[in-house]
């Protein structure tokens, strides 16, 4: 192994790491930059984070190739590490006789441990130097963070290899944080989204006994996981620490047992690229166009208006329109009233819902609002009423901060809309009981599912499910 060299004479600096970084023409786009980050489990790896090196402009300038290894290593544990291998090519350009410009391409081949699976990604940037530049200025050189997989929360070591010697840039600080748990409300609005998972599968294996641990936490620990691996175990019942039979393998469940719930919180989109568990979709491909149709026949079959609210109590895709982060059931609107629903959504608006029956009439024969409709309407208004006068109150009573709601609004679910004259909808929708208040007809929340289901076939298509991480070896 090189010999690691503290200097200050490297013409690079380490900037940290970022969610995101995106290069647009010259111009560089980032997002969460850090030295210290709060990760909600352990292990966890940093693949899809970027890496942020300052490189003199003059260095650059000055050489046509170059070529360095960017290494990772846990302060804990020196034999775990990964790294990136990146080579700079200069193009030169004749901009101006006086002054001559380059172009610098960055071809970037990434490469790991042979402990892991390797891969290899070529990324190509360009950005513009000139032999007048600052010899103190820096250009800024995102890259992919090398996919350290780490086991536990401390100290990484960052370290630039050059040739024979190995220099260190900086550290990096991960500490775990404990996830808030998922109550029933958060529950039933991850439900709602099309691309949600129905489990996260983890899979531990020794290289060299092969010994194998596989375990699941499931959205809902009180439904059985869809495609459960035959070895599954429910994650609550493994120990706090997994030993392989030769002893080689050693992991600390602890912490993914404490969050790696927070998974469930997130896009379909970011949990592709993690390593440390396995997607278990909770709709697969087809199952909203069965939701849809045992709806659209409870619907037509002139059910009680409780029957109507237990399915959609039971499939809580309904309010994916709203993009929901909360939904209630029979929500308290103070003591004297209850909702039928109560939906929270990303953008911190509460929406309280009133259903009627869909074989509610909406017109009377002389074209105005039928009176079963207007009983509905007037339970809005009631609850405007309230809202006005009482609003930290309710919102309290529903366990929400007032000063986090940026807007209280209402929905009204009654009747068919092909049962319904096109100008009565049109009036209903044109005058509804206050100016914060929308109305949907119940076969219209079918047209959402159809909706979605199309939306579920773009997410399967991303990838069926995560991808397995690397065999698990102790230090």
């Amino acid at each position: 192994m090189p010999e690691t060299v503290d200097t200050s004479e490297l013409p690079f600096v380490f900037l940290g790491l970022a969610r995101k970084a995106a290069v647009h023409g010259y111009g560089l786009d980032i997002l969460g930059v850090a030295n210290t980050w709060f990760l909600p489990f352990f292990p966890h790896s940093l693949q899809g984070l970027r890496c942020l090196i300052g490189v003199r402009k003059d260095f650059l300038f000055s050489r046509r190739e170059y070529e360095y290894k960017l290494i990772f290593t846990e302060e804990k544990s020196p034999t775990t590490s990964a790294w990136t291998t990146q080579r700079f090519v200069l193009q030169r350009v004749d901009t101006n006789p006086e002054n001559q410009g380059s172009k610098l391409q960055r071809v970037v081949p990434i490469q790991t441990p042979p402990s892991q699976e390797g891969f290899e990604l070529q990324l190509n940037y360009e950005l513009e130097i000139n032999q007048g530049d600052e010899p103190g200025a820096y250009e800024i050189i995102p890259s992919p963070a090398p996919p350290l997989q780490l086991n536990s929360p401390g100290v990484v070591l960052v370290d630039i290899e050059v040739g024979s010697q190995r220099h260190r840039l900086g550290k990096l600080l991960f500490r775990f944080v404990e996830p808030p748990p998922i109550l029933e409300t958060e529950r039933r609005a991850i439900a709602s989204r099309p691309d949600a998972a129905n489990a996260i599968v983890t899979h531990i294996q020794c290289s060299k006994c092969e010994d194998e641990l596989w375990c699941y936490a499931a959205l809902d620990p009180t439904k059985p996981m869809k495609k459960s691996p035959a070895k599954a175990v429910a994650l609550q019942n493994t120990p706090d620490e997994w030993r392989c039979e030769c002893g080689n393998c050693v992991m600390d469940l602890t912490f993914i047992k404490r969050g790696i719930h927070d998974l469930f919180r997130r896009p379909r989109a970011e949990l592709v690229g993690e390593t440390f568990g396995r997607f278990r979709p909770l709709y697969e491909k087809g199952e909203l166009s069965g939701i849809a149709r045992d709806y659209q026949s409870l619907i037509n079959s002139s059910p009680r208006e409780e029957d109507v609210q237990k399915f959609m109590e039971a499939h809580p895709v309904f309010w994916a329109f709203l993009s929901p982060v909360r939904i209630f059931h029979k929500p308290p609107i103070l003591t004297k009233k209850v909702a039928d629903f109560a939906v929270l959504t990303s953008q911190n608006i509460l929406y309280l819902v009133e259903i009627e029956k869909p074989q509610t009439p909406l017109s009377t024969k002389k074209g105005k609002l039928h009176s079963e409709l207007n009983q509905g309407f007037d339970q809005i208004r009631d609850w405007s009423v309230v809202v006005a006068t009482h609003r930290t109150a309710l919102l309290d009573e529903l366990g929400l901060r007032d000063e986090k709601i940026v807007d209280i609004r209402y929905l009204v679910i009654a009747g068919l809309a092909h049962m319904a004259e096109v100008d009565v909808l049109a009036k209903i929708q044109q005058n509804p009981p206050t100016a914060k208040t929308q109305f949907f007809c119940f076969d219209e929340l079918a047209a959402f599912l159809h909706i979605l289901e199309a939306q579920i076939d773009d997410t399967q298509n991303l990838s069926g499910e995560l991808a397995a991480p690397a065999a698990a070896d102790s230090p």
